[in-house]
C-alpha cells in the first residue's frame, strides 16, 4: 500500500516536498526449499542422521521449519536451521519431509529426502573344496553364500585380511604354504557397510604328496592313511566315483569316490586309503583339476590275468588267478560272446575257467551301453572289449569285471 503526504500544516514549513511511503504484504511462501540425509547417502547404518537444510524468503525471512515421516503428520514448529539432527525408527528405506515457514506466516509445500537404514550385520557360509576334508594342492575353491552381501574379504588363519572385493558365491583362494590344517576365514560387507561380526570359516587338511599310486596302495587299510595324488590321468568317470591312473604308460589305477570330472582330463586327489569289496580306494576324496598330461592307453590282457594277483597285504588280487594286479586299470579283451542276457555279459578268449556248466569268460558290466548298441550285439559275436577292471560278486565269489565306459569301448566281428 502507497500513500502521498502533501499536507503543509501537518508536516511543517512551507513548500515541503512531497514524500511516499509504502508498507509491504508478504503473501509469497518460502522458495528454493531442500533437504538432504547425511549429505545425499543411500545408506545408513546409524539411526541417527543429520539432515542438511535450505530456504530462502524475500523480504520477510526465514522463520521455522517442522518435519515428518509420513508426509501428513507433522512435528511442533522449531526455529528454522541449516542443519538439524534427526532420529530415523524402523528398518528399510525412509523418508523425510520438512516445512519452511518465513516470518510472514507463509508455509512452503513439504520436499523430502530418502535414504534406507540398515543396521543389520550380514551373515553367511564357506566351504571349501565343496565340504571336503582334505586337498592335495593349493589353490582351493571356496563356495560362499551371505544374504544382502555386497562385498568380501579372506584370510588365512586369522592374519591380515585381503582387500575387499564385490561379493560372489565361488572364489579360488591360495592356503597357507606347508601341510596340514588350514583354515579360511571370510567377512561379508552389505551395501550399508555392515560387517559380519561372527567368525565365518572353513578347514581343510592338505596332505603331501604319496608320488604314485603303487606307494598309495602299498599303504595298510587301518585308521585313516592320508594320500595324495598329483596329476594323474581319469581313465572313467562314472557319476559318483571315477578311475585315475598313472599318466603315459603307468601301469596302476585305482577307484576314487568322487565323480564329476571328464574321462580324459587330469586331476589332483587326496583322501584315505581303504579297502571296499576287495579293491582299493580312495574314501572322503577331494578331487581337483590337474594339468595337461600323456593319457595312458589301454592294457590288453589275457582273460586269466584279469584281475591278477594279490599286489600286497592290503591289496588282494582274485583268489586263484596270476599275473599283476590290474584292479582299478583300464584294460582291453578280446574273444567271443558267450552271454548277452540281463545281468553280466561275458567274453572268452580260451583261457579263463568256467563259472558254471554254461558260462565261461570274464564278467562284463555294460550298463552304460545304450540300447542301440545292445541290440547290435549276439552271443558268439567276436569282440574287442575296452573298459576299468573292477571286482563283482557271483554266487558270493568275487571275480574280476570288466565296466565298459561308452558304446565305442566294444567292436564286434562277424
Amino acid at each position: 500500500m502507497a500513500k502521498i503526504f502533501t499536507d503543509r500544516e501537518q508536516y511543517g514549513g512551507a513548500n515541503p516536498t512531497p514524500r511516499l511511503e509504502v508498507d509491504y504484504y508478504d503473501i509469497v511462501a518460502p522458495t528454493s526449499c531442500t533437504i538432504s540425509i547425511n549429505s545425499g547417502a543411500v545408506y545408513t547404518t546409524s539411526e541417527t542422521v543429520t539432515l542438511t537444510l535450505s530456504a530462502s524468503d524475500f523480504p520477510s525471512g526465514m522463520s521455522q521449519m517442522q518435519f515428518s515421516n509420513d508426509g501428513a503428520n507433522y512435528s511442533t514448529a522449531e526455529a528454522y536451521a541449516t542443519s538439524k539432527s534427526y532420529t530415523l525408527s524402523g528398518e528399510g528405506l525412509k523418508t523425510v519431509y520438512v516445512k519452511f515457514k518465513d516470518i510472514s506466516g507463509n508455509w512452503s509445500a513439504p520436499v523430502s529426502d530418502t535414504i534406507t537404514l540398515d543396521t543389520v550385520h550380514p551373515t553367511g557360509t564357506i566351504e571349501i573344496n565343496g565340504g571336503a576334508v582334505y586337498t592335495s594342492a593349493s589353490p582351493v575353491t571356496l563356495t560362499l553364500s551371505s544374504t544382502d552381501s555386497a562385498q568380501m574379504q579372506f584370510n588365512n588363519e586369522g592374519g591380515a585380511w585381503s582387500s575387499w572385493e564385490a561379493y560372489g558365491t565361488s572364489k579360488s583362494w591360495p592356503l597357507s604354504a606347508g601341510d596340514g590344517v588350514k583354515t579360511v576365514y571370510v567377512q561379508f560387507k552389505d551395501a550399508a557397510g555392515n560387517v559380519s561380526t561372527e567368525p565365518i570359516s572353513a578347514g581343510i587338511k592338505v596332505v603331501a604328496d604319496t608320488g604314485t599310486i603303487p606307494a598309495a596302495k602299498a599303504l595298510d587299510n587301518v585308521g585313516d592313511k592320508e594320500v595324495a595324488l598329483l596329476n594323474k590321468a581319469v581313465t572313467a568317470d562314472f557319476g559318483d566315483y571315477l578311475y585315475i591312473q598313472e599318466p603315459g604308460d603307468g601301469f596302476s589305477g585305482i577307484r576314487v569316490d568322487k565323480g564329476g570330472f571328464a574321462q580324459g582330463s587330469f586331476v589332483n586327489v587326496a583322501g584315505v586309503m581303504n579297502l571296499l569289496n576287495g579293491e582299493r580306494i580312495i574314501q572322503n576324496a577331494s578331487v581337483t583339476a590337474g594339468t595337461a598330461g600323456v593319457m595312458p592307453g589301454a592294457v590288453l590282457l589275457l582273460n586269466k590275468h584279469i584281475g591278477g594277483a594279490s599286489l600286497n597285504d592290503y591289496t588282494p588280487g582274485i583268489a586263484g588267478l596270476y599275473g599283476v594286479n590290474n584292479i582299478g586299470l583300464l584294460v582291453t579283451v578280446t574273444g567271443r560272446l558267450t552271454k548277452t542276457e540281463s545281468g553280466y555279459w561275458f567274453v572268452d578268449d580260451g583261457s579263463a575257467m568256467p563259472y558254471d556248466a554254461v558260462i565261461v569268460g570274464i564278467p562284463l558290466d555294460v550298463s552304460l551301453l545304450s540300447a542301440g548298441k545292445k541290440a547290435e550285439l549276439a552271443t558268439s559275436d567276436n569282440v574287442v572289449v575296452t573298459g576299468i577292471c573292477q571286482t563283482g560278486s557271483i554266487a558270493s565269489q568275487t571275480v574280476p569285471v570288466v565296466r565298459l565306459r561308452q558304446d565305442s569301448d566294444i567292436v564286434y566281428y562277424r
